[in-house]
């Protein structure tokens, strides 16, 4: 349709509502169309329609909302928006424990996720799955895991088009990457939301067909669940099953099982509770499955929230789950921002570097069987003028993180500290006693001393607090990462979900000159703030903040150098990868095996790491 027929449609419309409005002896003046289209447009786009001279211009920008969307095609009569989700090409089309079959076409968007034991196994099906896209799947974090273990992206298979379990596959596709939500917990199951990126692009048919995302402010109290889970049988459906389920205000949830759902249930609205009291429930292998409902304004299917956990039969019984209780789902607008940030990903590599983290290695190999000589590149160290010395003294630890900068902590850079004075970082380094050093043919390894030119400190960092102690370093001149022992490590483009982490650094000072490999295991940051707080240590804000203990009892604790980092290994495209998570900021003078050692949460700082380096470098 034209813009100029556009026009004449928007004409009449308003037209016919200023002779409603007179009926009923009012008023509207050209402020009202304003105040209107900058209620649900905003501002930067008023200039785009005149209506108290009744003509309509070419939008400016793309407007992106589905609230905007409905209200523009409410207030024109006309559909300017085509939406490409959320549609059956049919037309019209003749648990899940007590619902009833689907037919083929009536959920084109639902997806079957098989996962595999290896590489040369059988894949098996796992969990339903919700398309989004043509490369992306929404699904549960825990569906992404086999017995408390997160598999590889290679180990999964997602397969379309599919109503019955066992037919023909209408298309099958491997994953090149797994995104666990970062806040994901497997042991109360909150924020249990993954997505799945296709290795090749997904074809959409007349059975293949992307859902919508909702609005952050669409409202519902009523969803459709869809899945192949086991049904009123006690075994696994052969058809693809639908029901509809009720939302359940928090309260009542709560109320039917306290000790589950005050597990369960987040306050945040994270997630939901929903059921019906008529034996219709979702059960095993529905999970990571979707609840949707139609909007009937632009005639489209969303998706409203991911099947997540209920409540389990005593194990006596012979059923499997209890159709008469209540189960969350995933909240999808809660989540919005956290799949719009993923989905935007072309890869998840923060700057975009070509030979950041590599690790030529196998992914089966555990890290601590691996060597630590040259395992990591991006490994600094910071030397320091001081007072009445002609040596350099070396304290902290720091991260290449780009080819111009290293991050640290924020007190191991405050240029002037008392009698030292930041004056390098040293790149490449194994043993600090020692330059070169030997590898095991007996080559020599030199590490390399490049001055320091600027250091930014985050903008709210204050030495005599403990918030946002994290500063930038940038070098006087590029790393030579062309050099086999100096390489920088990955950033993430989002916070990610990690399950193995370790820190890697040099202990302090008369402990070990040698660099150190520790494997650590995350501890809830909540309880941990709460346990320094009580001997008068702020961790604020809470989010920025990392808590870890070690994997067995140490002899020296942690004992890093502060500015050591936390990493984590993923495998994208076939290539492993290491990325940073953390960087090591203090633990307690009296330790021991349950002692909380306090990281600085490198994925809370993204945005500012990003914006600090283009800025520089632009």
């Amino acid at each position: 349709m034209s813009w100029e027929a556009v026009s004449r449609r928007a004409k009449l419309s308003l037209v016919f509502i200023e002779k409603k409005v007179k009926s009923t002896q009012r008023i509207i003046r050209p402020r009202f169309w304003r105040r209107l289209w900058t209620r649900y447009f905003g501002t930067s786009t008023a200039s785009i329609i005149t209506f108290f001279n009744r003509t309509v211009h070419r939008p400016t920008r793309r407007i992106s909302s589905n609230r905007g969307f409905v209200r523009i095609c409410l207030i024109f009569s006309i559909r300017l928006c085509a939406k490409k989700c959320g549609r059956r090409p049919f037309t019209q089309l003749p648990l899940i424990f007590g619902g009833e079959d689907s037919v083929p076409g009536e959920w084109p968007w639902h997806a079957a996720i098989y996962h595999s034991e290896n590489e040369e196994s059988t894949p098996t099906y796992q969990c339903g799955g919700t398309l989004i896209s043509s490369m992306l799947v929404l699904t549960a974090a825990h569906c992404t895991f086999r017995n408390m273990i997160p598999l590889s992206a290679n180990l999964f298979r997602l397969r379309l088009g599919l109503t019955l379990i066992d037919d023909a596959v209408q298309q099958e596709h491997g994953v090149v990457m797994v995104v666990r939500h970062f806040k994901y917990n497997p042991f109360n199951q909150q924020y249990d939301i993954a997505l799945l990126k296709a290795v090749s692009k997904i074809k959409f048919t007349d059975f293949i067909q992307p859902v919508c995302l909702p609005a952050d402010d669409y409202y519902f109290s009523r969803g459709t669940v869809v899945g192949w889970g086991i049904g009123d049988r006690n075994q696994m459906e052969a058809v693809l099953q639908k029901a509809d389920l009720n939302l359940v205000d928090y309260a009542t949830c709560l109320k039917s099982d306290a000790s589950l759902f005050s597990v369960l249930l987040s306050t945040d609205y994270s997630n939901y509770c929903a059921g019906n009291s008529n034996m219709t429930n979702v059960c095993f292998g529905d999970s990571g499955g979707g609840m949707f409902t139609y909007n009937a304004f632009d005639s489209s299917w969303y998706i409203r929230g991911i099947t997540n956990a209920g409540v389990r039969i005593d194990p006596s019984s012979t059923e499997r789950c209890d159709p008469k209780q209540y189960v969350t789902f995933a909240n999808i607008t809660y989540h919005l921002d956290w799949i719009q940030s993923v989905a935007s990903m072309e890869s998840n590599n923060l700057f975009n570097l070509k030979d950041c983290g590599i690790d030529d290695h196998d992914a089966s190999v555990p890290e601590n069987d691996k060597p630590i000589f040259q395992q990591y590149p991006w490994i600094t160290i910071l030397e320091y003028d001081v007072t009445n010395s002609t040596k350099l003294k070396t304290m902290c630890g720091g991260v290449l993180i780009h080819p111009r900068f290293v991050i640290t902590t924020g007190h191991c850079v405050c240029i002037v500290c008392g009698n030292y004075k930041l004056k390098a970082v040293r790149l490449g380094d194994f043993d600090l006693s020692t330059n070169p050093d030997l590898d095991p043919d007996g080559e020599e390894i030199v590490a390399v001393s490049i001055p320091v030119t600027k250091v930014f400190h985050h903008p709210h960092f204050r030495l005599s607090g403990y918030g946002h102690n994290v500063a930038m370093i940038k070098l006087a001149e590029e790393a030579p990462t062309k050099m086999t022992n100096v390489k920088p490590i990955c950033l993430p483009k989002a916070r990610m979900f990690s399950e193995n982490h370790f820190i890697v650094g040099w202990k302090r000072e008369g402990i070990s000159n040698v660099l150190k490999r520790e494997m650590v295991q995350l501890q809830d940051v909540k309880q941990c703030v709460k346990v320094y707080k009580s001997i008068e240590v702020n961790l604020d804000p809470e989010e920025s903040f990392l808590c870890a203990t070690g994997s067995r009892r140490f002899e020296n604790c942690f004992s890093f150098r502060s500015g050591s980092s936390m990493q984590y290994q993923t495998s994208l495209k076939g290539t492993n990868q290491y990325y940073l998570k953390g960087l090591y900021f203090f633990d307690l003078s009296i330790c021991g095996p349950k002692s909380n050692s306090v990281f600085i949460d490198i994925g809370y700082y993204l945005k500012w790491i990003k914006r600090t380096v283009e800025l520089e470098i632009s």
